[in-house]
């Protein structure tokens, strides 16, 4: 499980690697007229967007049923369960993580 971090910025990026294979891209941006996040993530290794539009929820495996070998999750800290609705949210009120589905099986 990796923890990455987030900024205050309505629209950034953050890159990483989750091992020799698996380096990706994430871009979050906030949409302003629906008022939610949303990310695109760009797999070098495939070379290719794995997804793109992706709404940001709290407590829901993102990218589970995507044929790749991770998943995303977002924790609310403030314990309430509410998504992010503004621009200043993400960065104040969450913890974002990648994690192997492996992981998980073992």
């Amino acid at each position: 499980m990796l923890k990455i971090p987030l900024d205050r910025d309505a629209y950034f990026q953050q890159s990483f690697e989750l091992s020799p294979d698996y380096r990706i891209q994430i871009t979050f941006r906030f949409n302003s007229i629906a008022t939610d996040w949303m990310i695109d993530v760009f797999d070098y290794h495939l070379q290719r967007y794995v997804a793109q539009g992706v709404a940001l929820v709290v407590g829901v495996p993102l990218l589970w049923r995507h044929p790749i070998d991770y998943f995303f999750l977002l924790n609310d800290l403030s314990g309430l369960d509410i998504d992010p609705f503004s621009v200043n949210d993400l960065a104040n009120r969450f913890e974002f993580y990648v994690l192997m589905k492996n992981e998980l099986k073992a």
